[in-house]
């Protein structure tokens, strides 16, 4: 969830005005931040299509996703750093209860930043993000899965942010393949979530990002490409308390 991660997942990051101040930079500036992002785009692309060739292929069932209760912990190993990721309280946004998921760069100072997910039976919601003591919540929460997980599973949800108000932006998810994937934590059955969000009126800015999931475990593995970064990220150990 993590869209490890998640995340990050930092949907924080993408804001209205980053076309508008790309466009006023000088245009050989736009060149190499283009040609850079298309390096970028051939060496993930070339990576994940080692990984998927190099996974054998499992038998589809249909799953039911445990619900990770307060207590769960799980460590990653990003580029270049160990990211610990843990389910430390609830909260409730609104009529939603949710579960507080806290991102901490592990031996390292940095400032508490994490996401909001609802869980339960029915799937997986995200409801917004933090950083410090900044908030922004998801108008509906976007649905990242609903059991039980399997092939052919997608979902769509158009929402609004708390800190861009009157802007719509759409989230689609689907659940496109299954594998066992083998990571530093052990071997796991895991489905492939892709995801990807923009603002509605601008859908060429899209944020995508790939989930390895285990039913069983959670996030074994995540890999992100935004309009400029991106982000992978391996479980190396974790410690679940489930229901």
């Amino acid at each position: 969830m993590v869209s490890i991660l998640p995340s990050q997942i930092n949907f924080s990051k993408l804001e209205i005005n980053v076309t508008i101040d790309f466009a006023m930079k000088k245009k050989f500036l736009i060149t190499g931040f283009i040609f850079i992002v298309f390096i970028l785009t051939v060496a993930i692309g070339f990576y994940f299509f080692r990984i998927q060739k190099n996974l054998p292929k499992a038998t589809a069932p249909e799953s039911q996703a445990k619900v990770f209760k307060i207590g769960s912990r799980w460590l990653y190993q990003t580029r270049d750093a160990t990211v610990s990721v843990e389910v430390t309280s609830l909260k409730k946004i609104g009529k939603n209860k949710v579960f507080v998921y806290e991102y901490r760069l592990v031996n390292r100072k940095s400032k508490p930043q994490g996401a909001y997910y609802i869980q339960n039976n029915k799937g997986l919601w995200l409801a917004g993000v933090y950083a410090n003591t900044t908030s922004v919540t998801y108008n509906p929460p976007v649905v990242i899965f609903k059991n039980p997980l399997k092939i052919g599973g997608h979902w769509q949800t158009t929402y609004e942010r708390s800190d861009l108000p009157g802007v719509k932006f759409v989230y689609k998810s689907k659940i496109t393949r299954f594998f066992k994937g083998k990571t530093p934590a052990g071997n796991f059955d895991c489905y492939l979530i892709e995801q990807s969000t923009y603002p509605q009126s601008q859908p060429d800015r899209v944020f995508r990002k790939n989930d390895w999931y285990s039913p069983e475990v959670g996030l074994v593995y995540h890999a992100s490409q935004g309009e400029m970064s991106s982000t992978q990220s391996s479980l190396l150990k974790y410690q679940l308390k489930t229901e």
